[in-house]
């Protein structure tokens, strides 16, 4: 096995918890992003799935097995570092399953993924945030999280977070 893909293989399991747990048996794939603060342990899915599919969990920088690296700062750098990981391991048919902050990164790289010409799951599954298509709230109205985070206008505001920002906190 060539060095760079040994380094390869080692950054993907530093990334996808579970990758390769089933190799012998799996014939689908499932990509789970956690919440916000959360990391792969909050997902124990694997058990309750048939031995066909495995479930690969992302782990963020600066949680878990991986608090000693520095956390990521925006969506875009966990997009850019997913993407091409992601990219390579679609041998099998797959889908994504994020929740809140997760639906985020995964809807992300889905996007991504689609403009570097990869295979694109099979199916998206999305929960705990408002769906990318709807209109923003009527103006006055307060998203039930407490407050958007970065604040518009800070030097840490990214087109990502304008996308997906409800805008409550600038409005208070």
């Amino acid at each position: 096995m060539r060095a760079s893909t040994r380094a390869a293989d080692g950054l993907a399991a530093a990334w996808l918890r579970g990758l390769g747990s089933r190799a012998r048996t799996a014939r689908r794939r499932l990509f789970v992003f956690p919440h916000a603060g959360a990391g792969a342990s909050a997902y124990q899915l694997a058990a309750h799935l048939p031995d066909t599919v495995e479930v690969c969990t992302v782990q963020l920088p600066g949680r878990e097995t991986r608090f000693t690296e520095p956390a990521l700062t925006s969506l875009d750098e966990a997009v850019a570092a997913l993407a091409p990981l992601l990219a390579d391991r679609t041998d099998l048919p797959y889908a994504f399953f994020g929740h809140s902050m997760g639906s985020l990164i995964a809807f992300e790289t889905a996007r991504r993924l689609r403009a570097l010409g990869s295979r694109l799951p099979e199916h998206l599954f999305l929960s705990g945030i408002r769906a990318p298509g709807l209109p923003d709230r009527a103006p006055g109205t307060r998203c039930r999280t407490t407050s958007c985070s970065p604040r518009p206008n800070s030097a840490a505001w990214t087109p990502s977070c304008r996308r997906y920002c409800c805008r409550c906190c600038a409005r208070t």
